[in-house]
């Protein structure tokens, strides 16, 4: 699943009203509050030759702050697949 609040917050701006529709605001504000709950939470720490696949369609995620150091190195690679 995507979540860009801020997105769709765009789209109705555009509206001759200016404002949510009052039922999406609850829900999207419901969600907020379940999404940024940290007991939901699942933070994981990679060891080296770790792989993780993520879909952007079904799974919610972040990446937390990184400084490289000599000892760590991030290696973060893209890779876009398609069925078609």
């Amino acid at each position: 699943a995507e979540y860009f609040r801020s997105v769709y917050w765009s789209h109705v701006r555009d509206k001759p009203a200016d404002k949510m529709p009052g039922e999406d605001e609850k829900v999207l504000d419901a969600y907020d509050s379940i999404v940024n709950d940290p007991s939901l939470y699942l933070d994981m720490e990679f060891q080296e030759g770790d792989l993780q696949l993520v879909s952007n369609h079904v799974v919610l995620h972040s990446r937390t702050a990184f400084t490289d150091s000599e000892a760590h190195k991030r290696h973060l690679l893209r890779l876009w697949l398609s069925t078609e």
